[in-house]
């Protein structure tokens, strides 16, 4: 175990009454006595080894006591005690190492960042830091966002043990955070050649790949993390996209299954891989994936609540237009209006139907209301504007138009805009 580990490096340097190391307390031959008795204890009762340090008077024992009860509070998850006790023995003695070294620890496992920096500082500016304590470093100064300096942290750490694989895995986190997406690349190929299994070295390696917009490397690595069995239910769904992405739909439905049936998937990203599916056409296999997404709300409702209201309602609904049944599809619209009158989407999809039925003037109604919703002013004008057009009311439209490029300008609607102004000049 490590701390008890650190431990016995610390007895390495500590004699009784003597000590040989100016980071590390002295010990007195009883105190020696009874923690050698609680270490001894403590594999076949933890509970009983601390029992033994902690009935002795902490006014009347040295810091080495603190620290070994620290330790065995540390290896039983009672952080708090073991942060008091820690603290305790560097009040005795503040040039300790290794009760600051666990004390930082704590403190990481705490959410505690910045007191675990600032115990790792001091190691530094002692000139007493090795390569763990560079790593923990590294890791506060990450919890705290300072990716920059975590990443000089790393790389000091890997100064002094080029081994260190959570030192380059820091590593790569702190360049990933900072968009050095080809340094990360080049990192990860060299954590990967360590360690081919690791799940988060091929998720990052194909995060800095599709950042770099390289999607084809992606999904290389994806299928390659997949075939070693390595792919989560995320991973997976993003190996589906890039597929569907390339038209390979058959690929693209095996992964989405694959990742269906992982628990691991969110709710949120199998109802995006519906939508895909939908919106590439392909309403059958949208359709199956429904099914299991819903086998699994039913066998777990609580993962329901991470949806929106009204989620799978529109998918059916998208799914029936997919399939032309629009007179169903209005039903459904009707139930999702009823509870939410102001639901951008489904007024959008309501207007859609309408339009086909040549009830343009219902349609553009419908419109007006979901222009009056928040992020669907866009879409709402836009499809206002087509209608006019249709009715060749082409100043309206253009109004229409320009007011919905105000929401969010699109190429697309700017070459159309400049078609129709010379349509009326």
């Amino acid at each position: 175990m490590r701390i008890l580990l650190l431990l016995v490096i610390f007895f390495g340097g500590v004699l009784w009454g003597q000590n040989v190391d100016p980071f590390s307390p002295t010990v007195s031959r009883q105190e020696s006595e009874q923690i050698q008795e609680a270490l001894a204890t403590f594999e076949a009762s933890p509970e009983e080894a601390i029992k033994v340090l902690a009935k002795l008077t902490p006014e009347k024992t040295g810091a080495a006591v603190d620290f070994t009860l620290g330790n065995l509070y540390f290896q039983s998850q009672t952080y708090e005690k073991a942060k008091k006790a820690y603290e305790r023995a560097l009040v005795k003695f503040p040039a300790f190492r290794n009760a600051k070294i666990n004390l930082g620890r704590i403190y990481l496992l705490l959410e505690d960042p910045l007191k675990a920096i600032a115990l790792y500082q001091e190691l530094v500016r002692d000139g007493i830091a090795d390569s763990e304590t560079y790593l923990l470093l590294g890791h506060a100064l990450l919890m705290e966002s300072q990716a920059v300096s975590a990443e000089s942290a790393y790389r000091q750490g890997l100064l002094l043990d080029q081994e260190l694989l959570e030192a380059k895995q820091g590593l790569l986190n702190a360049l990933m955070i900072q968009e050095r997406y080809e340094e990360a690349v080049f990192l990860s190929h060299e954590l990967l050649q360590a360690d081919p299994t690791r799940r988060d070295f091929w998720a990052a390696r194909a995060n800095a790949e599709l950042s770099l917009g390289k999607n084809d490397l992606a999904l290389t690595s994806l299928e390659q993390a997949r075939r070693l069995g390595s792919a989560d239910g995320e991973m997976l769904g993003i190996l589906g996209e890039l597929y569907l992405a390339e038209g390979a739909s058959e690929q693209a439905m095996e992964r989405f299954t694959a990742a269906f049936e992982t628990e691991t998937r969110s709710v949120q990203r199998q109802v995006q891989a519906i939508r895909a599916m939908l919106a590439s056409g392909y309403p059958e296999d949208a359709e199956q994936l429904l099914g299991l997404l819903e086998k699994r709300l039913a066998e777990n409702p609580e993962v329901g609540s991470e949806l929106g209201e009204g989620t799978v309602l529109k998918i059916k609904t998208r799914l029936l237009i997919a399939q032309a049944k629009e007179n169903e599809a209005k039903e459904y619209l009707k139930e999702l209006l009823r509870i939410n009158p102001l639901d951008g989407e489904s007024l959008l999809m309501y207007s859609a139907i309408l339009h086909g039925e040549e009830r343009s003037d219902e349609s553009l109604l419908v419109l007006e209301r979901a222009a009056r919703v928040s992020g669907f002013e866009a879409d709402s004008l836009t499809r206002q504007a087509m209608i006019h057009v249709e009715q060749n009311q082409y100043a309206l439209a253009i109004t229409l138009m320009e007011r919905a490029q105000v929401f969010e300008e699109r190429a697309q609607v700017t070459a159309y805009l400049m078609q129709l102004r010379r349509m009326i000049e």
